[in-house]
């Protein structure tokens, strides 16, 4: 489930942080953290976001442009989408993760040892 959304190298999702040299700025704690309670602290530069327009759709991602007279927001399917800043009703940032909350609920505790071991080999 974490490529659908992170990176490692050249492979995998670009709506979380790149995996890759992770270990190097993340201790076994935090690592932890970032699963178990993903929304307690936001990667700076992965704040999502969600925007209502005037025609009453909604959408929510990760802000990748914001120009003058467009944003572009990536999804959580990796679609990125522009609105037009003259159709934006109300843009909110996100207080929560877009990485779901419980992800540790679907694995064993082997299985979320192994998680944490694999990010923690991420040099």
């Amino acid at each position: 489930m974490c490529a659908d959304c992170h990176r490692v190298a050249d492979e995998g999702g670009r709506i979380g942080p790149e995996l890759t040299g992770l270990s190097l700025r993340r201790s076994r704690r935090d690592l932890l953290e970032a699963v178990l309670f993903p929304s307690a602290s936001l990667a700076r530069g992965f704040e999502t976001y969600t925007v209502a327009t005037a025609e009453g759709r909604v959408h929510t991602g990760l802000m990748v442009h914001e120009g003058a007279a467009t944003i572009r927001l990536r999804t959580p399917q990796q679609e990125e989408i522009d609105v037009l800043r003259k159709d934006i009703e109300e843009m909110v940032p996100n207080r929560t993760s877009i990485m779901p909350a419980g992800l540790d609920q679907t694995m064993t505790p082997t299985e979320l040892s192994d998680l944490i071991a694999f990010l923690e080999s991420l040099k």
